[in-house]
């Protein structure tokens, strides 16, 4: 062992494995337990170059409603020329688990997490809340729960909008914001009850507002209601009589902004460009290029790829130059894994165990500055500044209950981690 006196910081380390540098604290250090990699990167990791790839895959074009089938899957796989972190599909509030199931199933062994936007048409919030939805909502979280692996949920997407039965722009509806926040609360609040422990629940607010008394977020349910956020938005180009050509930045820069305010992770459930109208493959680029800049809380991105006559023309392989842009986009990004091990956790990419220890796996050798920010994005305490070596080492970040986020700067990277809570 061997230990050096270096400011306030002691640096404790083997000659070899991992060193230790730890920080004075208050009270002693908490035993730590690894959080399973999905948390990390879907809940700890809030923005990193390596964002999680994800998509609606479509189909072959004779299927007019394709799903996200083993066939399916693999083909868009192998057409990305990269494996899907998450699998996008459509399940209905009347329709079985055993419907989903299958689909979690395909998805789970392709080494993917599923995301299941649970529409709840037929039913308005009114309806929600007077119990109507109930039996069909504990059935499926008592399916959920017997399946027993992380899957993901985002019921009422979209809310501010005005073409489902639960938006709150629907004309005639009776919806507003506080009905749909109470009926988000009502649907978490049957699977909490069921001790259901393997959903994880993602809020989508949409790039618009349609509809009287819709807003980006009036009705946010709060942090402790969500594990994840989500923006759906879309570039129409001119493909319809209202539309014309935005950016990825245009489109999605308000919600963001928003969101960015908030505790949970932020990630694009559904998104596309137009061909019509300008430049597709130059959107593409254009959106690599402003992501890390513009969008650093960004997590993932989630493709829609399936053009549809009435809309437009989403798949991402609707031109050469177009497919070839987002391949060389995804390819710049540091590849993750949704459904590796916990004793993989730190090995690739650093991580934070319960016990707020940083783990700083091989590979990030140098300069590595930590700042640290409460919930609302604000400096919290006094910055960090060390070494790390080239064998990696395990970092005692402070246990201030009002440290909400690590922000680590190092080799001209920027990657922020949510901390655990509990102090």
């Amino acid at each position: 062992m061997r230990e050096v006196e270096s400011g306030s910081l002691r640096e404790i380390g083997a000659m070899h494995g991992p060193s230790v540098l730890e920080v004075p604290s208050k009270g002693s250090m908490m035993n730590t337990r690894f959080l399973p990699l999905l948390a990390l990167l879907a809940s700890e990791i809030v923005s990193a170059e390596g964002i999680f790839v994800g998509a609606w895959v479509g189909g072959p074009s004779d299927e007019p409603y394709p799903q996200p089938t083993k066939e399916n899957v693999e083909s868009f796989q192998t057409m990305q020329g990269r494996h899907l972190d998450v699998v996008s599909y459509f399940a209905m509030f009347n329709a079985s688990w055993n419907t989903t199931q299958r689909y979690a199933d395909i998805a789970s062994s392709n080494g993917s997490t599923l995301l299941v936007t649970w529409m709840a048409n037929g039913y308005s919030l009114d309806d929600i809340l007077a119990g109507k939805a109930d039996a069909r909502i504990r059935a499926y979280a008592s399916g959920a729960k017997k399946w027993g692996r992380e899957i993901w949920l985002r019921p009422l997407h979209e809310a501010n909008g005005d073409w489902y039965d639960w938006g709150i722009g629907k004309s005639g509806a009776g919806n507003t914001s506080e009905k749909c926040i109470a009926a988000w609360k009502r649907i978490v609040q049957v699977f909490r009850d069921s001790a259901v422990t393997n959903v994880k629940w993602v809020w989508t607010t949409n790039a618009t507002n349609n509809g009287p008394g819709t807003s980006y977020m009036g009705h946010y349910p709060g942090d402790d209601w969500v594990d994840y956020n989500s923006i759906d938005g879309y570039n129409w180009g001119s493909s319809q009589s209202w539309s014309e050509w935005q950016s990825f930045q245009e489109v999605f820069a308000k919600p963001y902004a928003l969101l960015a305010k908030q505790a949970p992770p932020i990630f694009i459930a559904e998104f596309s460009s137009s061909e019509k109208g300008g430049d597709k493959a130059e959107w593409i680029a254009q959106m690599f290029t402003d992501l890390p800049v513009k969008f650093p809380r960004i997590m993932g991105l989630m493709w829609f790829s399936q053009s549809k006559e009435a809309e437009g023309d989403w798949a991402v392989n609707t031109s050469d130059a177009a497919l070839e842009a987002w391949k060389k986009g995804i390819g710049s990004l540091a590849p993750v894994s949704t459904r590796e091990s916990e004793s993989d956790l730190g090995k690739r990419v650093p991580a934070v165990d319960r016990g707020r220890s940083l783990i700083l796996p091989p590979g990030f050798e140098g300069k590595m500055r930590i700042r640290f920010l409460n919930a609302q994005g604000r400096m919290d305490g006094p910055r960090m500044e060390f070494h790390c070596p080239a064998q990696g080492m395990r970092v005692q970040l402070p246990t201030r209950a009002s440290t909400r986020f690590a922000e680590l700067e190092f080799s001209g990277r920027r990657l922020t981690l949510r901390l655990p809570g509990g102090f």
